[in-house]
């Protein structure tokens, strides 16, 4: 879906009301929002390069990896029950990168 298409679909599904701001105001918001979701998981990607690839996982916490998982995991749900295609691809990357970070801290010795 097009950037900025999110919202005028709702709109019509009388999901949310129209809105009060210029369009390019929220296509601007819906822009950064979505760069800095997926950007995230490319931040995030290091870490999982560094307990990989420099079997470096000390001072890495499993139980708040674990809870990323789950919480990634419930957003997915969120996503696919309300057909919403942005949180539910997303939340798809997240529940990977983070389920590739709990088993190398697993693997490699991080702290719980």
């Amino acid at each position: 879906m097009h950037l900025g298409m999110r919202h005028q679909l709702l709109r019509r599904r009388g999901k949310i009301p129209p809105p009060n701001r210029p369009w390019h105001f929220i296509f601007s918001i819906d822009v950064v929002a979505y760069a800095v979701s997926f950007s995230g998981l490319i931040f995030t990607m290091d870490q999982a390069r560094i307990i990989w690839f420099e079997h470096e996982a000390r001072g890495v916490s499993l139980v708040t990896w674990l809870f990323y998982v789950v919480s990634s995991a419930v957003w997915f749900t969120y996503g696919y029950i309300h057909k919403d295609n942005v949180i539910f691809i997303t939340n798809m990357f997240w529940i990977a990168i983070n389920a590739v970070i709990v088993i190398g801290i697993v693997l490699y010795g991080g702290q719980t």
